[in-house]
């Protein structure tokens, strides 16, 4: 790399002579002349001490400079090189960093994975813990995290973590609008956790995504049969007249039980809903006949739940719904 010529002096180190240089370019020749004092370091010293800091802080620096590549080979470089450097689990913490960063999630995975094997009980091997969960929760796959951490005994993961991690994943899913994604994820949480802690905003919104898809069938899972006939009604009018109902879900602000019922064969209990959602209706040439795709509408619902005192299933569902 051609530096800058001041004084008589070139490289990457040398300074630049004016102010009009632009802070990229100044931001740019920082990292090149400290990399080429990390490289010069490194070969000058090879037998020091410092080498793993050396080859550590270069790795970090070639990442931070955009030189992905080269940064992962020189973490790899220290690893193998120093394998009883404290430094180690850090590396590779900062690897699969990298990858979770650049979404290469099966690769940031192994690596977070092989610092909890190598390196248990320590603060990186908590990280990656964490930053794992977080990888899983992104993919929709959180039981095979609940089944992974299982085996890592300096952690323990408790039945609310895994519910609403669960919870946690196909919501992300459908605030993205991977609607097929949301749905699976849901139907997922509400058959792991039919009385869950979510299981209610679970059950609201396969309600609001099966309505949306015109999905009949699935909704008769959620529904009494008045409630059935009711949204049956609905879908067909909208598919008479050639309308497709388009649903985005930014969210539930709240929800809140509001009363609770019982008599000599069922219980009940109703449900406050505030949501944001941008609901859109358009024709059969994709023409928006209602809505806007520009505005987030709240929404204030009030749904009631019932289940039969007899039944043997634990599922409750949605017999009203009241719009504020």
């Amino acid at each position: 790399m051609k530096g800058i010529t001041v004084a008589g002096k070139s490289g990457p180190c040398a300074r630049p002579q004016a102010a009009t240089v632009p802070p990229y370019f100044v931001e740019a020749q920082i990292f090149a002349c400290s990399i080429e004092a990390l490289r010069s370091f490194v070969s000058k010293y090879s037998r020091s001490t410092l080498k793993d800091d050396a080859l550590f802080e270069l790795a970090n620096t070639l990442v931070s400079a955009g030189q992905e590549q080269q940064g992962l080979q020189t973490y790899d470089r220290m690893i193998n090189e120093f394998k009883g450097s404290s430094l180690v689990p850090q590396a590779m913490m900062r690897q699969g960093l990298v990858h979770y960063n650049a979404s290469r999630n099966e690769q940031a995975l192994s690596k977070f994975k092989t610092v909890v094997h190598n390196f248990p009980n320590t603060q990186e091997a908590i990280q990656a813990v964490s930053t794992a969960k977080l990888i899983y929760v992104d993919m929709g796959r959180v039981d095979e995290y609940a089944e992974w951490v299982k085996g890592v005994d300096f952690v323990e993961v408790t039945d609310t973590e895994l519910d609403n991690a669960t919870f946690e994943s196909a919501d992300k899913q459908n605030m993205e609008g991977k609607k097929d994604a949301a749905m699976r994820g849901y139907e997922k949480y509400v058959q792991q956790f039919p009385n869950g802690l979510n299981s209610v905003k679970a059950n609201f919104n396969l309600a609001q995504l099966y309505f949306a898809k015109g999905d009949k069938e699935s909704l008769k899972n959620l529904l009494t049969e008045r409630m059935q006939a009711n949204f049956s009604s609905a879908i067909e009018d909208r598919n008479s007249k050639k309308i497709k109902s388009e649903l985005t879900f930014i969210g539930i602000k709240s929800s809140a039980i509001q009363k609770f019922e019982k008599t000599a064969e069922a219980l009940f209990f109703t449900v406050k809903f505030v949501s944001e959602i941008i609901s859109v209706k358009k024709d059969k040439n994709n023409k928006i006949v209602e809505g806007d795709p520009n505005k987030i509408k709240t929404v204030i619902d009030h749904w009631k739940f019932t289940r039969k005192i007899s039944s043997p299933s634990p599922n409750w569902y949605l017999a009203e719904i009241k719009n504020s």
